[in-house]
């Protein structure tokens, strides 16, 4: 069974410690961020988890709590929702293939197609980023039996959104995970 300790920010897989997508992607992470100040990664994460948990919230419960300072973000989303008529079929979906593990925001439907999804609040999108991060997505629904169409970024703004389509990006996924294994000695 696949657990996920929020305190520690860690997945458990039949009581082992598994990575997570993020934790492969770390060293590429580290390079895209390593100019922005912590102070400012600090602020655009907390954005974003609670962007992630309103959404939840409204999506599970129909209901929510959200700070003045987050409301165009949502709306953002509103209208994403009223423009695409998403049929949501996974929300914040925990995976593994057994070695390493993830949780997806989003899989829906949009126009026959299966979606998956992932929800972003920053000032910019890093399509190369995202592409890796949705390799390891992909292979995480691969392994689960979850067929996805097409891969996709939301980007919730203050003033709006954009869906963008992604395109998995296999080959930097594979070194990132080499790059893991080699830092953890397999």
């Amino acid at each position: 069974m696949l657990t996920f300790n929020e305190k520690e920010h860690k997945y458990y897989y039949g009581g082992k410690e598994v990575p997570s997508v993020s934790q492969i992607m770390k060293a590429i992470t580290t390079f895209f961020y390593s100019n922005i100040p912590q102070t400012a990664l600090d602020i655009a994460c907390s954005r974003g988890t609670q962007i992630h948990k309103v959404i939840y919230d409204y999506e599970l419960f129909d209901d929510y709590e959200i700070e003045d300072k987050y409301k165009p973000y949502f709306e953002s989303y509103l209208k994403f929702k009223e423009d695409y008529k998403p049929e949501i079929l996974h929300q914040e979906k925990m995976l593994t293939n057994g070695e390493f593990a993830g949780t997806i925001d989003y899989i829906c439907k949009i126009n026959n197609e299966t979606w998956l999804i992932d929800h972003k609040t920053s000032k910019e999108i890093h399509e190369n980023l995202i592409a890796v991060q949705e390799y390891g997505y992909k292979e995480l629904c691969v392994y689960n039996g979850i067929k996805i169409d097409k891969f996709g970024v939301l980007h919730l703004k203050k003033n709006g959104y954009e869906l963008r389509e992604i395109t998995p990006n296999k080959e930097m996924w594979d070194i990132c995970k080499r790059c893991y294994d080699y830092g953890k000695g397999e």
